[in-house]
Parts: C-alpha cells; sequence; structure tokens
C-alpha cells in the first residue's frame, strides 16, 4: 500500500472537557531509526463534545527525515501524555531521533522530546530533548550505564492523592536496555510537571 500510516495513538481528556488524541504519521512505514533518516510525524485532532465530532487532523510536528538540521528532529514517535488535572496544561513525551531501541548505545540513543501545551491542547511548543537527564541516573546504578530506553507510548498517569507543590505527582513507564542488554521496566515520576524525572525505587 501507498497511504503513510498511522499508528500508536495517546488519549488525553483536559481539566475543561476537551479530548485530544494523538498518533504517528509515518512516513517511514516503521520504527524511529528501523529505516535511516526515516520521517515520522505527529498529528493530533481534538473533540469538544466527547468524542462525537473532531476537528481536522493536524501537525503537532513534522518530522525532517533526510533534510533534518540535527539527530533529533529526524522524526518523532510513541507519543504519550497528560493532561493536568487542575489547568490548562498538557505534557506530551515521545520517541525521537534516527536511532532504533534495539541499536542505541549509551551515546548514541533515541532522544526524548518533550512538548509542552498551554491551552489544553490547541497548540504546542517545540520540542526539548530531556533524555540526558533520566540515562545520567542510571549511570551508577547496578544495571547501568543503559544502553537504550524507550518511553511508554500512550499515557503518563497523573496521582490523584500525592500533590507537591503546584501539581500533582506524574507516573511514566520506560523500557530499558540494561549494560547487559537485559530488558527492563522502570516507573519515573515527576513532582513538576514535567520538568524534572526521577526514577520510582
Amino acid at each position: 500500500p501507498t497511504d503513510i500510516p498511522y499508528r500508536i495513538p495517546a488519549l488525553a481528556c483536559t481539566q475543561s472537557g476537551t479530548l485530544i488524541a494523538v498518533a504517528d504519521y509515518r512516513h517511514s512505514g516503521t520504527d524511529i531509526g528501523v529505516t535511516n533518516y526515516g520521517r515520522i510525524d505527529l498529528r493530533y485532532s481534538l473533540s469538544y463534545d466527547n468524542g462525537n465530532t473532531w476537528t481536522e487532523v493536524m501537525p503537532l510536528i513534522e518530522g525532517k527525515g533526510a533534510n533534518s538540521p540535527d539527530f533529533m528532529n529526524v522524526g518523532f514517535g510513541d507519543p504519550c501524555i497528560v493532561a493536568d488535572r487542575e489547568s490548562e496544561r498538557v505534557l506530551l513525551l515521545s520517541c525521537a531521533g534516527n536511532v532504533s531501541f534495539q541499536n542505541g548505545t549509551r551515546q548514541n540513543h533515541q532522544c526524548i522530546a518533550r512538548f509542552y501545551s498551554e491551552d489544553g491542547g490547541k497548540t504546542w511548543g517545540a520540542p526539548e530533548d530531556i533524555a540526558e537527564g533520566i540515562y545520567a541516573q542510571f549511570d551508577n546504578s547496578n544495571y547501568g550505564p543503559v544502553r537504550s530506553m524507550f518511553v511508554a507510548s500512550g499515557r503518563i498517569f497523573q496521582s490523584r492523592m500525592v500533590k507537591i507543590g503546584e501539581y500533582y505527582r506524574l507516573y511514566c513507564a520506560v523500557l530499558v536496555r540494561d549494560k547487559s542488554a537485559t530488558h527492563m521496566n522502570y516507573v519515573l515520576y515527576s513532582d513538576d510537571f514535567g520538568g524534572e524525572w526521577h526514577i520510582l525505587g
């Protein structure tokens, strides 16, 4: 088939009731890094009536593929998302770059791209790569330095009970290939709505 496939949907509902649906738009037809310089975009749509109708599908960010000026902007995929329960802030994390999870190394791994919306998902800021701050927490552990990390696609969870300062705590699952290439799952948590992440346990 010649159609560009959509994959890996993520869904969130804002405190005002807007549904936000995000998914990969895979020009490359496959995962990040499997095709060298494979372009993957993130696209999104909004619903203001509980999913009965949706806006047109819009680009959240377009991967640059072989025309990328840097490593991160080659492609973006596997989004996970959360809408803050008390404001219109929305956080989205995605994998990004030009190397697959399986081929990642401590020195050459996927980026973890962080996006914020301040208006309930209508518009989105530019991505920031937050991978190094998370990878570094494993460097001196029994399992590190880890080779690669995959941010769990789909959903970031927000606690209903634990609130530190302005925000309720966030939890996000990650798949990790440790120093011996063993696959392990960890949970990251953040008390400032994704500004800084820490390893649970």
